[in-house]
């Protein structure tokens, strides 16, 4: 199966005070345990990466002071790079404290598929700006200056060649890479920084910047085995108070690279009225897809195997090797 996870969002999507990250790998087989060397369900949902989320107390302090979303604990669970997954495709993302602020910002242009590249084997890569913050994860996020000294500049080829959809210069490994046998190499954005784009903070701390989706490099329809043709198109969304938040970025996104969802399951723990889902959606856009739509209305993620309400467990029920199926998590 082609499982796209977007913190990630990633990428990502806005997600409740901590990163929110999406895993995107395919062909992934379910591990007896998490030795195996894909963590399980329960392992993913309970031990997301930087599980803290930061010193921010309320919505409005982010804004007022970017800093209270440095300094991670230094017991935060080391997950900071994709090889706990299993090499999976992480994607990053935000949505902070309770209030539900919709992206900001354009999709990226790059391909995530080097479609004149075939992998032989499988293998993950991650660029050299994902190894060094992945090994220095806490130091280098203590403060703003110890952050941007570290990013400098691949920050901005990341963005540069993102939003230009290029990959130039000599410095395109700023790029992770995933690679399984018999499909296009996918690159992915580094797993660095702090799981934002990584011009916030360290060169603009506004809204526009907090919530920006221009740093994610989504999957397009080329990531797919060769000669192959995906049956299903499922995401699945853990959290999600409104389609106009994040699931109107992601579903257009895709749409505009070659992936349009058959199915969409979304769960939210916060009981609202059905219509609030979709406040501020085109008429042309709900009827589009809603349908489409399954909505758990008040009913939180689990990280019980076999539970029903566990969206990693579903990913692996409903997902057959040829299907892509994205998890924003």
């Amino acid at each position: 199966m082609m499982m796209h996870s977007t913190c990630i969002w990633a990428c990502l999507a806005l997600l409740a005070s901590l990163p929110e990250f999406a895993i995107s790998a395919q062909q992934i087989t379910k591990p007896a345990s998490a030795s195996d060397g894909v963590l399980r369900s329960a392992d993913v949902l309970q031990g997301a990466l930087w599980t803290d989320s930061g010193n921010c107390e309320v919505d409005d302090e982010v804004l007022r002071n970017s800093q209270c979303l440095l300094q991670k604990k230094a017991e935060s669970l080391d997950t900071a790079s994709r090889k706990v997954l299993g090499g999976q495709r992480v994607e990053a993302g935000v949505r902070i404290g309770t209030r539900d602020w919709s992206a900001h910002g354009k999709a990226g242009m790059l391909k995530a598929a080097l479609v004149d590249e075939v992998c032989s084997e499988d293998f993950y890569q991650p660029s050299q700006l994902e190894t060094d913050f992945h090994e220095h994860a806490i130091a280098w996020t203590q403060d703003q200056i110890g952050l941007c000294s570290h990013l400098g500049q691949s920050a901005t080829q990341w963005i540069d060649q993102n939003k230009a959809g290029i990959l130039t210069g000599e410095n395109t490994s700023v790029f992770s890479r995933l690679c399984k046998k018999g499909y296009p190499v996918q690159l992915l954005e580094p797993l660095a920084g702090i799981l934002r784009d990584p011009r916030f903070i360290c060169n603009d701390t506004s809204m526009f910047m907090l919530l920006s989706i221009e740093w994610l490099v989504l999957a397009d329809g080329e990531v797919r085995r060769t000669g192959s043709v995906p049956s299903k198109h499922l995401f699945f969304d853990a959290g999600g108070s409104h389609f106009s938040d994040a699931m109107r970025f992601f579903t257009s996104a895709y749409q505009q690279r070659g992936i349009v969802f058959d199915r969409i399951y979304a769960w939210e723990a916060k009981n609202q009225t059905y219509e609030n889902y979709w406040i501020d959606v085109p008429t042309e856009v709900r009827q589009f897809w809603e349908p489409r739509v399954t909505f758990y209305n008040g009913v939180p993620v689990s990280a019980e195997p076999g539970n029903q309400n566990n969206p990693v467990e579903r990913v692996y029920e409903l997902c057959s090797p040829d299907d892509f199926c994205a998890f924003k998590l």
